[in-house]
């Protein structure tokens, strides 16, 4: 049975068209696809390592489309509205799913994994990550809504996104630590002409810096206007 793995990706808007067209054909047999405001590229495989698979695409992603990688392996939240639709059964149907009232005996109905809306008076909406739900029709109902199609499961899962949160763009090269300077011109001439002796090392001679050499010309307040020339 084909796997069906959603990658969610960072640093592409595919709710617009343009941004197609980053998209290189080496990426061909993914499906890029926008569920609402996320951004998804879809992996389908026969592999029997579908978790490593989806890894490995999320890789070449990386590589091959500056600026956008995989944040995680994606979950699809269905609603109870949703569930009737995809199993083509009346939405009360599905209510009583949800409360345990029917079917529930052979397996209970997958908790929601959010609920949304106003809890105080206001109507409330269950969440449920689709894969569950669809492992529950097919042995409790034995309906098969994405026939031929399976999902990781959550250990799969878990192990994926341990995978991918190494996978974020490459981090900024990190801030050196301040060193003294060693300078390599043995002299400098102030603007009236006064010839002055750099250290040859960060700890030979008077002065190691230009800073310094500002400060002891110039003062402590000298304007950032007054220039030094080498020779």
């Amino acid at each position: 049975m084909t796997v069906k793995v959603a990658l969610r990706l960072e640093g592409l808007d595919l709710r617009h068209s343009e941004a197609y067209e980053r998209i290189p054909e080496d990426l061909a047999e993914l499906s890029f696809q926008s569920h609402g405001g996320v951004s998804l590229a879809v992996v389908y495989t026969d592999e029997p390592s579908p978790a490593h698979e989806a890894a490995e695409w999320a890789r070449r992603i990386l590589k091959l489309i500056p600026g956008v990688y995989v944040a995680e392996a994606f979950d699809e939240l269905v609603s109870t509205a949703d569930i009737a639709a995809r199993c083509a059964v009346a939405p009360e149907a599905v209510r009583l799913w949800a409360a345990g009232k029917r079917r529930s005996s052979v397996r209970a109905f997958p908790a929601p994994r959010q609920v949304v809306g106003s809890g105080s008076g206001g109507k409330t909406m269950s969440l449920y990550a689709w894969r569950e739900v669809l492992s529950w029709v097919r042995d409790v109902i034995s309906i098969d809504p994405d026939e031929g199609i399976t999902y990781l499961d959550s250990a799969q899962s878990a192990d994926l996104n341990a995978e991918l949160a190494g996978l974020a763009e490459p981090a900024a090269a990190p801030e050196l630590p301040w060193r003294p300077m060693h300078v390599q011109t043995p002299h400098v001439t102030t603007a009236t002409g006064q010839a002055i002796v750099l250290g040859s090392g960060a700890v030979g001679g008077r002065y190691t810096r230009f800073h310094d050499v500002l400060e002891d010309v110039c003062g402590p307040a000298a304007d950032s206007s007054q220039r030094l020339a080498t020779r």
